[in-house]
């Protein structure tokens, strides 16, 4: 049987900017990669559904995978619940929700809190949700929770009862074509809080559709002098005052296994990848007995060659067993400083949890060159005063031990939604460099990037200066490219 590797590059699409000549960043952005994909593969178009319907993500995501929406999709909130972890039975209602800022007048200012809603906020306003709101118009009970940034999924559950999923939105940019999740795009226009309605005669449409408009209601209430928003109105920041809610369900979907209808699965995908690359491996799961799969399948692949567990963080119940596997499979280890509480947001509380991942590392029999601490770098353009944060804690993370652990970041993280991403990316590696840094996810494509790092590298002293620094740097980068080939 002839297997394929399947990347989707999800959102690769965009329209033109009259600043690029009304070209699209794609097709200014130099792609020699994906050129060579399309110069040696096959090409072509596909409708995810069907022609004149732009579906959300999940539906076109389950189409291309092999699954008919017509036949599996059950709604977006069903896999939002199910992708938090949330138990959803038969017969209840599952919605995907957004956080979200409206004025006085109702009309929404932006759908997702101008993106800066921080995970403490977001955990402070679910508590006061769940534990201050009661729903009334039948006996029922739900469960809110949110999961990253301004998203959150809801569940209500009926005491005695069914409820349906054939309800609308209460969040204008998306409707339901015959039963999907797709775009409503209203440029220029100004959307308020739509009510819920049912979208059949049956009586478990109509109670759900009010279950949901009573939620909104009591949310709205509750949230607009919430201290946390009080809080964000104090500094000028968007208020997180209404949850907009879409692509309700009452039924996960019946899948069946693509693993094993296909013949594909994890260790199978590891192991053509780690034949074919000339570099390590970085291996990431969100599932703890998959990484185990991955290891073993990478070491029956090439032997003990080198290979990056990505990644765990303080949590005892991922910390231990990450650390046991990354002993046993003599692989390296990111640590990401956070906990079950997010992302910490001061230097004192990333130290913490990144000494308490340092010291399992090393009870696990790590050296401290298989530790990457990753303080875990956040969006300029939203949360300015965090890059100092990041930076005093790099430099402080290199006095865990001597020599000190390994510190990587996500690059891109420190320039989201910013307008000259990559000379803040350079910049920051660069002062990042300064007070230890030593690795970083990063786009190694970006020549000017490259040259920064090499400049810095000779003013830090790590390298002899020669006028013709730039090539050997290159020089040394392909040699040994081609030695680990």
């Amino acid at each position: 049987m002839t297997k394929l590797l399947y990347i989707v590059i999800d959102g690769l699409g965009d329209l033109p900017i009259p600043e690029l000549q009304n070209r699209t960043p794609l097709e200014v952005a130099q792609t020699p990669n994906l050129d060579s994909l399309a110069a040696n593969g096959k090409l072509g178009l596909m409708y995810t559904v069907e022609r004149g319907i732009a579906p959300e993500s999940d539906v076109a995501v389950m189409s291309i995978l092999g699954y008919d929406p017509a036949m599996y999709y059950t709604g977006r909130g069903p896999l939002e619940a199910y992708g938090a972890g949330l138990r959803l039975r038969d017969g209840d209602l599952a919605l995907r929700c957004n956080f979200a800022t409206i004025d006085s007048e109702g009309r929404i200012v932006d759908r997702r809190v101008g993106r800066n809603l921080t995970i403490l906020e977001a955990n402070e306003l679910s508590r006061s949700i769940n534990s201050e709101i009661r729903l009334n118009t039948v006996p029922s009970e739900f469960e809110f929770a949110n999961t990253i940034g301004h998203r959150a999924v809801l569940i209500i559950k009926r005491i005695g009862g069914l409820l349906s999923g054939n309800i609308t939105n209460t969040d204008p940019a998306y409707t339901r074509l015959k039963g999907f999740g797709a775009a409503e795009p209203k440029l220029g226009v100004e959307t308020y809080i739509e009510e819920c309605k049912p979208m059949d005669d049956s009586y478990e449409s109509k109670i759900s559709a009010e279950l949901v408009n009573e939620f909104t209601k009591k949310t709205i209430s509750l949230l607009n002098n919430h201290p946390v928003n009080l809080g964000r109105r104090a500094v000028g920041k968007l208020e997180a005052n209404v949850i907009l809610s879409r692509d309700a369900g009452s039924r996960l979907p019946n899948l069946f296994n693509i693993n094993q209808k296909y013949s594909i699965d994890f260790a199978w995908l590891v192991e053509i990848t780690a034949k074919a690359s000339p570099i390590p491996l970085s291996i990431d799961c969100n599932r703890l007995d998959m990484f185990r799969v991955g290891l073993k399948a990478y070491r029956d692949a090439v032997g003990d060659s080198q290979v990056l567990i990505n990644s765990t963080n303080a949590e005892d119940s991922k910390l231990i067993p990450l650390m046991e596997m990354a002993s046993e499979y003599k692989a390296s280890i990111i640590g990401v400083v956070m906990d079950e509480r997010g992302s910490p947001q001061d230097v004192d509380r990333r130290l913490e949890l990144g000494a308490k991942i340092f010291g399992a590392a090393i009870d696990a029999g790590l050296s401290t060159d298989q530790i990457f601490l990753d303080p875990i770098a956040m969006p300029l353009k939203f949360m300015q005063e965090q890059a100092k944060n990041v930076l005093n804690a790099i430099q402080q993370m290199t006095m865990l031990s001597d020599p000190p652990p390994h510190i990587s970041v996500g690059l891109s993280n420190i320039s989201s939604k910013a307008t000259e991403r990559k000379l803040i990316n350079r910049t920051f590696m660069v002062m990042a460099m300064a007070v230890g840094l030593d690795a970083a996810i990063l786009d190694v494509c970006d020549e000017e990037m490259r040259n920064a790092i090499a400049t810095a590298e000779l003013v830090m002293g790590h390298e002899i200066y020669s006028d013709g620094y730039l090539k050997a740097y290159r020089q040394r980068g392909a040699a040994s490219s081609a030695a680990q080939a």
